[in-house]
């Protein structure tokens, strides 16, 4: 038993082995080890030079550089009397910004040179706009807020909620759709108050049926409504009267309210529509706001 493990593993090893030297995979292992000495930067070349150097720099400065997974040094720096041949080179700046990876070759007698600009994580660039947000700072929170979206946008999706309502400000309208279309997309019905805030930007702009789309999106996934059309009457003219003498003598009747929008719809009546899902939303924009705090979490 014991004999046929030992084999099992051997031609396991053997197999993935054959498979690395044919794909590569083993490029990022099967480095020369470097035989260097770190001089000032930048890299002087001279003529005639035999050995190979490398000059790195990187923004933020004072990162950590590792060559072939060993530390030499903080750059920038410049590593002379490096063998030709093929260097795996990495550069980490804290837990704020993603590693710089990459694999060189250096021919004997070159001079090659590495500035490398580390990107910030997208989590890092939400937060920081959050800071902008809250300290008013508009065009810096937008500027964070894209940079988060387009690192890790499944990660970092509540940006485009806070970039929606950023660009709403600025009366951006068409950016402010884009963005908040592209919350939904990732985050689903989870957040009525991304409905909301879509609905009374498409009301600014005239799009009436839009608009009404919009808001009963966002009340449909309210708790309290997920089940109110199952118990809609006919859309009817005296079933209309009806349920709008409820809700004049009853304010509080909201159901009545969501009916009765659904009602206006259907005879074409948008604009008594939405004042209804409009007027019920206004009544849950403490659960609303309650949103916006989870949507500052990520």
């Amino acid at each position: 038993m014991k004999k046929y493990f030992l084999l099992s593993f051997l031609s396991i090893f053997l197999t993935l082995l054959f498979l690395s030297s044919k794909t590569g995979w083993s490029d990022r292992f099967l480095v020369i080890p470097p035989h260097y000495s770190v001089s000032r930067y930048p890299c002087q070349s001279s003529p005639g030079q035999q050995n190979a150097q490398l000059e790195i720099a990187a923004a933020p400065s004072k990162s950590e550089c590792f060559i072939n997974h060993k530390a030499v040094g903080k750059t920038p720096l410049c590593l002379t009397n490096l063998a030709p041949g093929k260097y795996l080179i990495r550069i980490n700046a804290g837990l704020k910004y993603l590693p710089y990876i990459k694999t060189i070759t250096i021919s004997r007698g070159e001079t090659a040179r590495i500035h490398a600009a580390l990107e910030k994580k997208a989590e890092v660039w939400f937060h920081e706009g959050l800071k902008a947000l809250k300290s008013s700072s508009t065009k810096k929170a937008i500027h964070d807020f894209t940079q988060a979206a387009a690192g890790k946008p499944m990660r970092v999706s509540n940006a485009y909620y806070w970039l929606g309502l950023l660009y709403k400000k600025e009366n951006k309208l068409n950016s402010a759709v884009k963005a908040l279309r592209q919350f939904i997309f990732y985050r689903g019905n989870k957040y009525p108050t991304a409905f909301y805030e879509l609905g009374k930007i498409y009301k600014k702009q005239n799009k009436e049926a839009k608009a009404l789309i919009a808001f009963q999106m966002a009340v449909t996934n309210l708790p309290e409504f997920k089940n109110v059309l199952k118990s809609t009457p006919k859309p009817t003219w005296n079933n209309i009267s009806n349920l709008k003498q409820t809700t004049i003598s009853d304010p509080d009747d909201l159901t009545n309210r969501v009916k009765l929008a659904f009602l206006y719809e259907e005879k074409g009546g948008f604009k008594k529509a939405i004042h209804q899902l409009e007027t019920v939303l206004t009544r849950y924009k403490t659960a609303l706001d309650a949103e916006k705090k989870e949507l500052e979490k990520d």
